[in-house]
């Protein structure tokens, strides 16, 4: 028989755990750790969730059946809901938070058919600069124009054409 006793092991040995990781991941952050590698993390991730299931579902048993008296078997049962639902909670937040990696690196072809101001004078034979935003920034790149004219400081242009790391672009 699952007695309240064993869910207050569950959740001493949860808690202690979930506390150790915390640790490990604040110092790791903190650099004050050295040679632990990404897959060790990765695994402390699943050590995580296990340890968060245990916690959660023990001192939810221990309180339900201390504190309101709930019988142990509803007990057991919502601490498994609990705990079950703390585990899918933090899979979606770590989902979320691997959404919002980005590179940072900048793809020139993002730029084409984009938008912008000519910071600096293009001549008709010259290079010069515009702003325009690529990926979400406003980015200052070397310009030429497509038709071969001058396009003065402040006037609109649209990218035609990028040749490596050089825009075509003509006035709008």
């Amino acid at each position: 028989m699952f007695t309240i006793d064993m869910c207050f092991a569950i959740a001493l040995l949860g808690s202690s755990v979930f506390l150790f990781n915390l640790l490990v991941s604040l110092f790791k952050s903190l650099e004050l750790l050295e040679g632990i590698e990404a897959e060790v993390s990765f695994k402390f991730m699943s050590i995580q969730g296990l340890s968060s299931f245990a916690m959660i579902f023990g001192w939810t048993a221990v309180a339900l059946n201390l504190e309101f008296g709930v019988g142990p078997f509803f007990s057991v049962l919502a601490g498994s809901i609990a705990g079950s639902a703390t585990v899918l909670l933090l899979r979606k937040i770590y989902k979320f938070i691997k959404s919002l990696h980005r590179s940072g690196t900048l793809d020139m072809a993002n730029a084409l058919l984009e938008e912008g101001i000519v910071y600096m004078r293009i001549s008709p034979d010259g290079v010069g600069k515009i702003q325009v935003p690529i990926q979400g920034r406003l980015c200052t790149l070397d310009a030429k124009s497509y038709e071969s004219t001058t396009i003065e400081t402040g006037e609109k242009i649209k990218v035609v054409e990028v040749d490596n790391n050089l825009l075509k672009v003509k006035r709008i």
